[in-house]
């Protein structure tokens, strides 16, 4: 044997060629080279290639190892004649040849390779390559983890017209897992935002190139999906979905699943959403509800179906002006509810994204009718005869569908409605007037109002002061009527002369004579006329 070093790209490549070999004598061959690599480094210019130099497979799966021998060597052509397979190789230094648990050797017919084979990979190894195509690729079935571990080939090829062979040798190390890797799924950016585009990643590095897995993604909408991408190379698969974010999709759970064959979940990575969005769904509630009656409590709650990261203020408004008071955060309170509470009231919620404002409610607070009084319309003198129309005026209600009820001098009156109206009235009209106004919430009473008729006086009455009469008696006679307004004057007269004997009330005689003997009646006067009473004879003996 001839031992050559030299160095080839940096590295150390040990050339031996050995003149007379008993083995390729057996097999008509001429001297071979063998090349390895000190250390582990092969030289660049090897033809020889097993990619990647690290193959992960899973109990029970199989495991392709995919190697390939290039075209040239030196810049001739190289044309591989045979290939060996081992586990576990290693070099013996005294055959100066690499050895170790035999998988495979393309001269060994089927029935010896059962004999040579490592009863551990019996009926486990197929080689699927084809030399004449460069492919020398080995495929191990029904994996456990015991075979993990270091595997090595060796490819005989010659070179060129030249009778001496190349010994090609390469290693690849490979762990059998107990299960699968577990998909890797990220999400970018490390900050999704509503309405920005962010990618989801599931990727499985080092797998079984020829397993038959796939890769599902799940848990987003697939018409939001703008772009999507799968990719399986250098022993790799890779899934990448690109979506726009809405705040619905916060909290959601997104999973990558690996099937195998017979669509079965091998296994999963799931990530849950984070998505950063302004508070969303944003709603005012009122307890007890819009409509109520003076005098409750009404409570407002400003509720959010979503906010992230979570809600930093809120504010309110009435009627599109800000509110301060009775605030407690995401709660206002106001007790006791009062007529000018009504109108529209809004809420906002706020983080560090933006503002949401909620749907106004509008507020109505129900009250009986309020400042109820007795309206003469229109205001004037009120003479018997005549007409009269007395109102009944209502400051505020709510609701103001409203009913009238009628009092005088507290006794109901049939008549209803907002307005009384008193045609031909006379002196029984005079009283004390009130009116009822009444609504779905309550009644409110008027005050009193005095109506009095003006008429004039009524027909007098006169009143003597004794039973019997003697001459030279003192004798007083009263004259008295009623009148609207008061009567101003009385005057007396003695049948059948017209003249005024008195413009007073009373008549009176000091000493009263036969003569003064005879009827008297008088008169009583007011500023709407005047009436005359009966005539009182009187007998003096």
């Amino acid at each position: 044997m001839i031992y050559d070093l030299e160095l080839c790209n940096g590295h150390l490549k040990v050339c031996v060629t050995s003149k007379l070999d008993e083995d390729m004598k057996k097999g008509g061959g001429g001297p071979f080279t063998v090349h390895f690599s000190i250390a582990g480094f092969l030289c660049n210019e090897s033809p020889l290639r097993i990619t990647p130099s690290l193959l992960i497979a899973w109990k029970g799966s199989c495991m392709l190892i995919p190697c390939h021998v290039g075209e040239t060597l030196y810049s001739e052509r190289l044309n591989p004649t045979g290939v060996i397979w081992y586990f576990k190789p290693f070099f013996d230094q005294r055959s100066f040849s690499y050895t170790g648990q035999l998988l495979y050797d393309s001269s060994k017919t089927a029935v010896d390779l059962m004999n040579l084979t490592s009863s551990v990979f019996r009926d486990r190894v197929r080689f699927v390559g084809d030399l004449s195509q460069g492919d020398c690729s080995l495929k191990i079935t029904e994996l456990h983890p015991n075979d993990s571990g270091m595997y090595g080939v060796v490819v005989a090829a010659s070179v060129g017209n030249k009778t001496q062979r190349q010994m090609l040798y390469r290693t690849v190390r490979a762990h059998v897992r107990d299960s699968p890797l577990k998909p890797n799924l990220e999400v970018y950016p490390e900050e999704i935002q509503e309405a920005l585009t962010a990618s989801v990643i599931c990727s499985v590095s080092q797998r079984s190139p020829n397993e038959p897995i796939r890769m599902i993604l799940g848990g987003l909408e697939e018409q939001r999906l703008s772009i999507q991408k799968s990719t399986d190379e250098n022993s790799e698969l890779r899934q990448e979905l690109s979506f726009v974010p809405t705040w619905k999709d916060h909290g959601k759970w997104v999973t990558c699943s690996l099937m195998n064959k017979n669509d079965e979940i091998i296994f999963q990575s799931a990530v849950k959403l984070d998505v950063k969005h302004a508070p969303k769904g944003v709603e005012l509630i009122a307890d007890p509800g819009t409509t109520l009656r003076e005098g409750g409590k009404l409570s407002f709650e400003c509720i959010v179906k979503s906010s992230n990261p979570a809600v930093l203020d809120f504010e309110w408004w009435k009627n599109d002006h800000r509110i301060d008071e009775g605030i407690n955060g995401s709660q206002m309170e106001i007790d006791p509810v009062g007529p000018q509470h009504s109108g529209r009231y809004g809420c906002g919620a706020s983080n560090r994204l933006g503002t949401t404002e909620s749907a106004e409610l509008t507020i109505d607070v129900q009250f009986a009718p309020k400042n109820v009084q007795v309206v003469q319309d229109p205001p004037r003198e009120i003479k018997e005869g005549g007409s009269l129309n007395l109102r009944c005026q209502v400051g505020a209600a709510n609701p103001k569908e409203i009913t009238y009820r009628w009092h005088k001098d507290q006794q109901l009156l049939v008549d209803q409605g907002a307005i009384l109206i008193i045609h031909n009235m006379s002196r029984g009209d005079t009283g004390d007037y009130s009116c009822e106004a009444r609504n779905s919430v309550g009644t409110t009473d008027s005050k009193r109002l005095r109506l009095n008729v003006q008429h004039p006086p009524e027909e007098p009455q006169i009143s003597f002061s004794r039973s019997t009469v003697q001459g030279k008696d003192a004798v007083s006679l009263h004259c008295w009527s009623t009148a609207r307004p008061p009567i101003t004057h009385y005057e007396w007269y003695k049948c059948p002369a017209e003249d005024i004997l008195s413009s007073q009330q009373e008549l009176h005689f000091q000493a009263i004579q036969p003569n003064d003997s005879g009827g008297y009646y008088c008169k009583a006067y007011n500023p709407i006329g005047q009436s005359i009473s009966s005539v009182l004879t009187l007998n003096i003996h």
